[in-house]
């Protein structure tokens, strides 16, 4: 069963209206029996081990304080193996079994609630009901947004009334995830995955666009389940953070990492480069030492979230520098602030993202393979062909150019809009759901969620026509 389906709405739907018909302080009962129900449906019996890793967590987190740091440390490592057991490249016979242990965003979210309890940011659970509500909440198992432990604990205990208006709010966040994985993420990813194979005979210009492309798409895939997830969450009174900010609306490279995955780079912050930064390091090095290792130590992290390779891992350590260099002269190139900051954001967020899907040495091969200059005077002249064959390799039909060039003209009307809809507040508490950066009346929104259904009829229908395979809901 996929997370994005109509069996999940249904028994969202079911369990929305067994927990309205609770009284409040019991909510977080229901939520967690359906925890358990969806867990089995979309993980089957492997979901069990991931149960076990809750249990065990709770009866830890009780007393945390009272074990020593090695029995600390050890606990840690066991919520951190699984997912270096998903990340790892090779196959291993016990790997489907393990799956569930090995959702990344299990493991961090349980590792950050344990620390925060350590560090006494959190009090401990008491109840065990809420525990498992929390560390196996549905509708972010699968693909986040990152709880944490403090507000989502406060959420359970006291969660919103179910009202007319956070029931816009929810609705919107919905079909926006199944706008986001239709009409954004299906066809620029099935543009990149035609892509791949034959990346080494497309050229530099190809491969550039294919950068763009990529990186879109992978914007549009993690947004649409966080929205998605966001919006169940929202029926059930609970309130996540955002995870995205416009992050293509910036031309600074820190500002596009605090406003991209932003649970996941809230985590990284909290929980790597502060405790680096602010470490011994500081003395025994110096201050601007400590944050520059803190920084690449991150990013590094960033990187191997990714997938354990050395690819991976060069381009955690290239966007933690380009980070700190793209700091450094924004400070430093006054006027020319902005021209420089586009041409920092395109060489260290952009381009590097070619290395989750191809190797290290390939992405060399290909730029060593033409003359640049030559390309920036008189155009790549293989690229035309290239792209040709990009996008009628399957389909053989004209009409490609459509759907790909209706996604686009799309895609900047979506970028308009959420402009237009402002920035959110800074800090991101989840006080209120809003679709992201978009502030509109409810009237507003429910005429945004038909056209955004109406794009998606169209977009299916599409498929029927042209060789992309669409993820039907």
């Amino acid at each position: 069963m996929d997370f994005i389906s109509w069996p999940v709405i249904f028994i969202s739907s079911l369990a929305l209206v067994i927990t309205v018909r609770l009284r409040t302080k019991d909510r977080h009962l229901c939520i967690a029996v359906f925890n358990v129900i969806v867990g089995f449906l979309l993980l089957k019996l492997s979901f069990l081990s991931l149960v076990s890793l809750s249990v065990l967590n709770f009866f830890f987190a009780r007393n945390i304080s009272r074990y020593p740091a090695a029995l600390r440390a050890l606990v840690l490592i066991i919520n951190l193996a699984p997912l270096a057991l998903l990340r790892f490249p090779q196959e291993f016979t016990w790997k489907s079994l393990l799956l569930p242990l090995s959702l990344c965003f299990f493991s961090l979210q349980q590792i950050g609630a344990l620390i925060d309890i350590r560090r006494g940011q959190s009090q401990p659970p008491s109840q065990f009901p809420i525990w498992m509500a929390f560390s196996l909440f549905f509708p972010s198992l699968i693909a986040g947004p990152i709880g944490r432990w403090g507000e989502m604990r406060s959420a359970l205990e006291n969660p919103h009334a179910f009202d007319r208006q956070r029931g816009y709010e929810a609705v919107l966040l919905i079909m926006q995830g199944v706008f986001k994985k239709m009409v954004f993420a299906v066809p620029l990813y099935t543009i990149t995955d035609r892509y791949f194979p034959q990346a080494s005979t497309s050229g530099i210009a190809l491969l550039i666009l294919i950068a763009f492309i990529f990186r879109y798409a992978i914007w549009a895939d993690i947004s649409a389940h966080t929205d998605w997830s966001r919006g169940i969450s929202t029926l059930f009174g609970i309130d996540q953070r955002p995870n995205f900010d416009r992050p293509f609306q910036t031309y600074r490279v820190t500002d596009f990492w605090r406003r991209w995955h932003m649970s996941l780079s809230s985590w990284l912050q909290d929980y790597i480069f502060l405790p680096l930064a602010l470490s011994p390091l500081r003395r025994i090095l110096n201050p601007t030492a400590a944050v520059i290792i803190a920084a690449l130590t991150a990013f590094s992290a960033l990187g191997l979230w990714h997938g354990l390779h050395i690819s991976l891992l060069a381009m955690g350590l290239y966007k933690g520098g380009g980070a700190l260099l793209a700091d450094f002269l924004d400070r430093r190139t006054g006027r020319f602030r902005p021209i420089v900051g586009v041409l920092c954001m395109f060489l260290f967020v952009i381009f590097p993202t070619l290395l989750i899907k191809m190797p290290l040495l390939e992405v060399r091969d290909i730029l060593l393979s033409q003359d640049f200059l030559s390309i920036l005077r008189h155009g790549d002249p293989t690229f035309e062909s290239a792209w040709l064959n990009l996008l009628f390799e399957e389909d053989g039909f004209s009409s490609t150019y459509r759907p790909i060039f209706a996604t686009a003209v799309i895609a900047i009307f979506w970028e308009i809009m959420q402009f237009l809809g402002g920035p959110l507040k800074k800090g991101a508490h989840p006080d209120k759901a809003h679709a992201e950066g978009s502030f509109l009346s409810a009237p507003s929104r429910l005429l945004l969620v038909v056209f955004l259904f109406a794009i998606w009829l169209i977009y299916a229908e599409f498929s029927k026509h042209i060789g992309f395979t669409y993820v039907q809901i």
